[in-house]
Parts: C-alpha cells; sequence; structure tokens
C-alpha cells in the first residue's frame, strides 16, 4: 500500500517548489560527475552515514536496529550501500 498524498498550493508557491527541485537536481549532477580526494570523500561519507543510517546502524556501526556494520571493511560496505542505494532508486521511481 503506497498512499498518495495530494497538496493544493497556489500556482507561485508551486513554482518556487518546482525551481528548488531543478535546483537540487542540478546540484546533484554536479556531486555525481565530481572527482574527489580521499578526504573529501571520507567527509561526505560520514555526513551520509550519520543522515541516512546511524539511526539504524549505531552511530558507530555498533547495530541497533539495523544490524552492526563494524566487522565490514569500507569495500564491503561501500559495497552493502550501493546495494540499497540502487534499490531504493528503483522502487521509488
Amino acid at each position: 500500500f503506497m498512499p498518495i498524498v495530494v497538496v493544493a498550493q497556489e500556482q507561485a508557491e508551486y513554482d518556487a517548489w518546482l525551481a528548488e527541485k531543478k535546483k537540487e537536481a542540478v546540484q546533484l549532477a554536479e556531486i555525481k560527475n565530481k572527482t574527489l580526494t580521499m578526504e573529501q570523500a571520507l567527509t561526505q561519507g560520514e555526513a551520509v552515514y550519520q543522515r541516512a543510517c546511524a539511526a539504524c546502524h549505531g552511530v558507530n556501526g555498533e547495530g541497533g536496529v539495523g544490524p552492526a556494520m563494524v566487522h565490514f571493511g569500507p569495500l564491503a560496505a561501500l559495497s552493502i550501500w550501493r546495494a540499497w542505494a540502487t534499490r531504493t532508486r528503483r522502487t521509488a521511481a
């Protein structure tokens, strides 16, 4: 079951929302095509983990609602994340 929510807005509100979404899409495209240094990649990865993973896997990967991640090496964890992200994008589309 996937509930659908419809929000009625004035045209100006919708236009502002749409402009923001287009701006976000451009920013994501720029990020996707950017080559990062190892330090930048680690900093970004930590921010993504804290935002998207820590609630279930623990702040330090110790587990909680989700399984512990501390026993995975960085490459294994990256593979797991990529599989999850690909599945999430496919099901969200």
